[in-house]
């Protein structure tokens, strides 16, 4: 069977094989040939490519500087953050410090210890007159000028 197809390859190889002749001639056609045109340099798409490129490469770039300085904006914000709650906690403890200093009974204890104050034995209460009004109206330059004016009473 091999040898079959074999022959039968070899003559239709042969036929196809055979150079053009034109009838009557001896020599064959030749085909027309041209001179072939260089082929255009492809820069255009190392252009595309490389521009493509350097694009990506700024994005990635941009993307990354705005991420670091979104970072470094975070850390900055975090330490705000904990500097308010320690100065928080710090006026927390002046104003608890503050009401310490001023209860009543820490400067009743700071008179009669340190200053040496006595309490007194009795608490009298003062009223004013009507003449009083009118000296403090007056002024303090008036009352001093008329002594006399002042009524003493009892």
């Amino acid at each position: 069977m091999t040898a079959v197809r074999t022959s039968q390859r070899t003559a239709v190889r042969g036929a196809s094989a055979a150079p053009n002749r034109l009838p009557g001639r001896t020599t064959p056609v030749r085909p027309q040939l041209a001179i072939a045109k260089a082929p255009r340099p492809r820069t255009t798409n190392w252009l595309i490519a490389g521009l493509a490129g350097g694009v990506l490469l700024v994005a990635v770039l941009a993307i990354s500087v705005s991420q670091a300085l979104q970072v470094q904006t975070q850390d900055r914000l975090d330490g705000l953050q904990t500097q308010i709650v320690v100065q928080q906690q710090l006026a927390e403890a002046q104003r608890l410090e503050l009401a310490e200093l001023q209860s009543p009974g820490r400067i009743v204890g700071t008179a009669t210890g340190r200053l040496g104050m006595v309490p007194p034995s009795e608490i009298v209460y003062l009223r004013s007159d009507s003449g009083d009004d009118n000296l403090i109206a007056a002024g303090p330059a008036e009352s001093v000028d008329t002594p006399a004016a002042v009524e003493v009473g009892e």
